[in-house]
């Protein structure tokens, strides 16, 4: 079963694909959606990035107060991490939501507001 990372990274070779041939018919939208090609990759390769740093660090590095607090109440800055990472991941899924392999349930909640009062 394909995984979320996967589905983005296929759906954008097959942009740039289609963006290449189009661009041998000297079409202008090709050179476009090969920039937009490119600027996802960075954006997946700025997550990568970000998982490979917190897997490297140092296990006593996160002992500071913040830290370890928001460990002990179960909202840690890796868990936040992930949450922001599958949420890029969904929006850049969601154009290509009428694709075969898309799946259901990368659909998106709508995001809710926090309530303080």
């Amino acid at each position: 079963m394909e995984s979320l990372l996967d589905f983005v990274r296929a759906r954008i070779a097959e942009d740039e694909a289609g963006a290449r041939a189009d661009r041998g018919n000297g079409g202008w939208s090709g050179r476009r959606i090969l920039d937009e090609c490119a600027a996802k990759r960075a954006v997946l390769a700025a997550l990568e990035r970000d998982r490979k740093k917190k897997s490297e660090e140092d296990a006593w590095d996160w002992l500071d107060e913040e830290s370890a607090m928001s460990w002990l109440f179960g909202d840690s800055k890796e868990d936040q991490s992930k949450r922001l990472a599958r949420e890029i991941l969904l929006a850049m899924a969601l154009p290509y939501a009428m694709h075969p392999d898309y799946r259901q349930e990368w659909s998106a909640p709508p995001r809710r507001s926090r309530r303080f009062w």
